[in-house]
């Protein structure tokens, strides 16, 4: 069995389409979400330890989720099980342009459910400098078909 319209197994590997962040951006969403003053307050985060406003990791996750259904392999709907191992590895500040590197890690057929298979795939996005910025790594539900 293959995933759905894709051949998806382990170490396939994709990029996602540049990510650039806005200071104006990351503040709207971190005064809905994620009220802190190292996000949202300029004059408290010039004299904070970052030296500038940092966008929320939260911030962060959620384009990161939109660029992978951008560009994923995988088709249709896809079901998050879980999101393991989340490690904010530098602060994410305006102007920075973030790729992420996707890969699959495992992929078998689901025991309990019929017709699907369980993904993990793993995700590490890096910033203009090639810093790595974020890391994470993800089980999914998605459908399977039988393989031509």
């Amino acid at each position: 069995m293959i995933a759905e319209q894709k051949n998806i197994a382990v170490g396939l590997e994709w990029q996602g389409n540049p990510i650039p962040m806005h200071e104006d951006e990351m503040m709207a969403f971190a005064s809905r979400y994620d009220p802190q003053p190292m996000h949202m307050d300029v004059a408290r985060a010039e004299t904070g330890r970052f030296g500038a406003i940092i966008a929320s990791g939260w911030h962060v996750l959620s384009l990161l989720m939109a660029d992978n259904v951008r560009t994923s392999p995988f088709a249709g709907e896809v079901l998050g099980i879980s999101a393991d191992d989340v490690r904010w590895l530098k602060p994410v500040t305006a102007n920075d342009i973030l790729i992420a590197s996707r890969w699959i890690s495992e992929f078998r057929p689901s025991q309990s459910k019929a017709g699907m298979g369980i993904v993990r795939m793993n995700t590490c996005a890096k910033n203009q400098r090639g810093e790595s910025v974020i890391q994470f790594s993800n089980l999914m539900l998605v459908e399977l078909r039988a393989a031509a």
